[in-house]
């Protein structure tokens, strides 16, 4: 008994060492995803970013003289006039943005960046009330000339001038917003406003922006409606609402938003002033995501190395008992060690090739080593074809494993309860105190 302690404390040695040769293989993985992460964030600094749209909406700059009473340094009260700037925030009644969004990956080196062009366009209805909206009789105010503005969150990506009409008039776009609620965008002038009653304005805002990875939209209409097509098979909604759904599950685009002023804080966070905490508006939108993450699949490949491992070196010992043969520790070293370069064949080919190739061909040439490895260790092509044809299935298995991202819990646990219950079964009248005496047996006799 104490050899065939002895050796396995040794093939338990061994595959710890495998374990940190798979924690460095892990570590590999870690770093070329922080590269990609990299490389994303360097063609957002030369490109543009994610985009956020929001607006237009109505301002309209104020002077009010007020009165008021402060300290004259003597205990007394006294009376000081002031002009004080203010701002009128109009949000649209209505603000229907529809768009076309094509998406172009962008290669620096091996990796990549999704970019994408959106060509939209909102019809925008805004309702000013007379005065706008302040009791005259109660307030001095002079109204100031009155702009639309619009933000976007990463002015870099406007391909062009975005083009505006007020009331049927072709209008310049500004630089900035005016509004400390909106640090990036642009702004048209329209003039000064006739205010002596309660006036509807139509406008209609062209844009092309680019961007990338993902697009949003800030409702701050009182009743917002959004819609957006894309060729782009692999979209994601992001935000705080999900587009309407669709009796066409099967298709994302063309995607549908309609979101009333009462579900969003939006309208609100546009009245922040200067000095006051910043409240980011609620979004929505889309994000273009990559088909397959080829650094996200290996991670979760990885994770299954010590399955694989653990597994051959069970099939080893049964071997080593059932057929009373003698494996030498080294060459259970080997073969967990093919085991693992699979992974690292994997990370490499899947970076310049498809996901599924690169599997494959990783998983080919592994199974074909350890075939002919083992075609010696176990004396015969009969068992190690045998063991080879179970370690395909077991890479077939663990690809399906990492096709099925909602399943891969419960077809992951199924897969090692099989497994252990064939273990079980196939061994369920073997005499073990008879095997390992066996076994030390052979060894003796062979020495």
């Amino acid at each position: 008994m104490r050899a065939f302690f002895l050796k396995l404390l040794a093939v338990g040695l061994l595959g710890l060492v495998l374990l940190v040769a798979l924690a460095m293989i892990r570590g590999v993985i870690e770093e070329r995803q922080a590269r990609q992460s990299a490389v994303e964030a360097n063609i957002a600094e030369t490109a543009a970013g994610p985009q956020v749209l929001t607006g237009p909406v109505l301002v309209v700059p104020y002077t009010e003289r007020i009165t008021e009473a402060e300290p004259d340094g003597q205990g007394k009260l006294r009376t000081v006039k002031r002009v004080v700037e203010r701002q009128a925030v109009f949000v649209p009644e209505t603000l229907d943005v529809t768009g076309q969004v094509d998406v172009t990956p962008r290669r620096r080196g091996i990796y990549q960046a999704l970019l994408y062009t959106l060509k939209g366009r909102a019809a925008v209805r805004i309702r000013v009330p007379a005065h706008l909206g302040i009791d005259l009789t109660a307030r001095d105010i002079t109204p100031r000339r009155a702009y639309l503005a619009a933000g976007l969150s990463d002015v870099r990506g406007l391909v062009s001038p975005p083009t505006l009409r007020w009331d049927g008039t072709d209008v310049p776009p500004e630089q900035g917003t005016g509004l400390a609620s909106l640090p990036s965008g642009v702004r048209w002038d329209v003039g000064m406003l006739a205010l002596e009653q309660t006036h509807e304005h139509e406008v209609t805002v062209s844009l092309e922006v680019l961007g990338m990875n993902s697009l949003s939209v800030a409702p701050v209409g009182r009743t917002t409606t959004v819609s957006l097509d894309s060729a782009w098979p692999h979209p994601s909604s992001i935000g705080r609402f999900l587009p309407q759904a669709k009796s066409d599950l099967e298709s994302y685009f063309p995607a549908r938003w309609s979101v009333s002023h009462l579900s969003t804080n939006a309208e609100s966070a546009l009245s922040a002033t200067a000095g006051t905490p910043a409240r980011p508006a609620d979004t929505f939108g889309v994000a273009f995501i990559q088909p397959v993450d080829a650094y996200l699949q290996s991670e979760r490949a990885v994770k299954y190395g010590v399955l694989f491992i653990g597994l051959t070196f069970a099939a080893f010992l049964l071997f080593e008992l059932l057929k009373s043969l003698r494996i030498h520790p080294l060459q259970y070293g080997f073969v967990g060690l093919a085991l693992t370069v699979f992974f690292l064949l994997l990370v490499s080919l899947s970076e310049h090739l498809p996901f599924a190739l690169a599997y494959t061909l990783g998983a080919v040439a592994c199974v074909s080593l350890v075939t002919y490895y083992v075609a010696h260790v176990l004396r015969g092509w009969k068992r190690a074809l045998s063991f080879g044809s179970q370690l395909a299935a077991m890479y077939a298995a663990l690809y399906g494993l990492l096709q099925s991202e909602d399943n891969a819990l419960v077809l992951g646990s199924l897969l090692l309860f099989a497994l252990l219950a064939a273990v079980m079964l196939v061994t369920r009248k073997v005499d073990w105190y008879a095997l390992t005496s066996r076994s030390e047996g052979v060894a003796a006799a062979s020495e």
